[in-house]
């Protein structure tokens, strides 16, 4: 093959006239009119180099889950990795997926979250009720339920224990024991109680239950008046919160309560009594009381549509004639015409406590949410003393763990109710946080950050205030960027 130069006259898409034939144009050169060409009588011969682009690796971006524990900063990639101490005293930390990072230091704020939309929420205590808040402004607000609770279980213990066997407790006969005086009665004062026990011009007895000498011969009858207002005292303690959004939140509220109620159950009026010394008569008044404590301890389960109650407890105690049944009695008697001075034997009122009663079953088998999907569920209550009698529910409780698909991923025994968290690290292994006040001890789970893996729990740090475990973009210094709650 004879190779030659010829000039291009026309170019018709892949033909090619030079050299007064039309030419095959092979290879990758443009050919244009006047170009001169390589051709060997057929074709049109040419190539020109393209240069290289080099392939655009784009680099993936690193996520992180951000760990806060109080002032000490932590990023966990694959491993913790430990960064900086802040000057913010963080209580609660909440991030979102693309590396908006939240953090509080208010105490009366209980949960919160990022969703995926971009909103900010959070669970405020104020007294005894919870409000949810969206992005700064109140959408729900809900009372706790112990009140009217109270109210209801007050008046059946009331009805029980309170006016039960007492109607008729001081009816009867009393004697009491005469000496003579050394200073006669002249005229009544206008309130007895400025006189001293042994004052010159009236006398203010305590009541004793057994006397001798004297002997009461008219009596009224005992009488039930009914209960004052009560005297309700509420402490509420907000053990455990979760929130999704203003539709899938929680609260778990402890509620300690008391309620008193006063009974004058019997009352003598004008009694007549004979001194059996002298034969003269004296004139007494004479008042008995009844006092109905209870107290009572209820825990509930409140969400967006439930108020449940997961655990109660109840003490009851009835005093007569004092409030603690330890101190002389506070039946009075009067005497307004007299010539011998009894005294008082100082006799402690009638006390009677009862069991205490608790109730915790609807906590067996009841569901926590976690962020994320993620959940656990009770299996069951215990306590660190044998045969433990308390008020307040157990202080311990054993759950399992489950991912939002429904699949445990670990059973142990945790602080009841410890704030938990959880994220999925691999398809082995999860990162588990949970936030009480206690420490890990050899049986229990207390406050600390640890790794799952075969269900073998890891400890890798201590009192993390990580609301959710959540990988988030910009995840390099997030303590730089962190906004406040509120």
């Amino acid at each position: 093959m004879i190779m030659y130069k010829a000039k291009v006259q026309a170019v018709s898409g892949l033909k090619v006239l030079a050299g007064g034939k039309w030419l095959t144009c092979i290879g990758n050169k443009n050919v244009r009119a006047g170009d001169l060409i390589w051709t060997d009588g057929r074709c049109v011969y040419g190539n020109e180099q393209t240069p290289q682009q080099p392939f655009v690796i784009t680099a993936k971006e690193v996520l992180g889950i951000p760990i806060a524990a109080r002032q000490k900063c932590s990023t966990y990639y694959k491993s913790l990795e430990e960064y900086t101490n802040i000057d913010s005293d963080i209580r609660i930390l909440t991030n979102d997926k693309k590396g908006n990072i939240y953090f509080s230091d208010d105490r009366n704020i209980l949960a919160a979250n990022k969703d995926n939309f971009g909103n900010l929420y959070y669970i405020l205590k104020d007294s005894d009720k919870i409000k949810i808040i969206k992005n700064g402004v109140v959408v729900k607000t809900v009372e706790t339920p112990a009140k009217s609770k109270l109210k209801e279980d007050a008046e059946n213990a009331i009805s029980e224990y309170g006016a039960s066997g007492l109607s008729t407790a001081r009816t009867g006969r009393y004697k009491i024991k005469a000496y003579f005086a050394t200073q006669p009665v002249t005229e009544e004062p206008e309130d007895p109680d400025d006189v001293p026990f042994l004052g010159f011009e009236w006398l203010h007895l305590r009541y004793t239950q057994y006397l001798n000498n004297l002997e009461i011969t008219t009596e009224s009858e005992s009488t039930i008046n009914g209960a004052t207002d009560p005297d309700d005292r509420f402490y509420h303690s907000f053990d455990w919160a979760f929130i999704e959004n203003e539709e899938n939140w929680a609260v778990v509220v402890t509620s300690n309560c008391t309620y008193e109620v006063h009974y004058p159950i019997a009352e003598y009026d004008h009694v007549t009594f004979i001194n059996t010394l002298t034969g003269d008569g004296w004139l007494f008044h004479y008042l008995a009381n009844c006092y109905y404590t209870g107290s009572f301890v209820y825990t509930y389960f409140i969400n967006n549509s439930e108020n449940k109650l997961l655990f109660s407890s109840a003490q009851h105690w009835v005093s007569t004639d004092s409030i603690d049944g330890n101190t002389p009695g506070t039946i009075d008697w009067y005497i307004a015409n007299w010539l011998s001075l009894p005294t008082s034997e100082s006799v402690p009122g009638t006390h009677q406590q009862y069991p205490l009663t608790c109730s915790f079953e609807e906590f067996i088998n009841a569901k926590f949410p976690m962020q994320d999907g993620f959940y656990f569920v009770v299996n069951s209550l215990t306590s660190t003393t044998e045969n433990e009698a308390t008020k307040n529910y157990p202080e311990l409780m054993n759950i399992t763990i489950y991912t939002a698909d429904n699949k445990p991923i670990f059973t142990g025994t945790f602080y009841a109710i410890s704030y938990i968290a959880a994220c999925k690290i691999n398809s082995e292994k999860f990162l588990l946080s949970t936030s009480k006040s206690k420490s890990s001890t050899d049986s229990v789970i207390g406050n600390g950050l640890y790794e799952i893996e075969n269900e073998t729990l890891t400890t890798l740090a201590g009192y993390p205030v990580n609301q959710c475990l959540r990988k988030t973009k910009k995840i390099k210094h997030w303590w730089k960027n962190i906004q406040t709650l509120d």
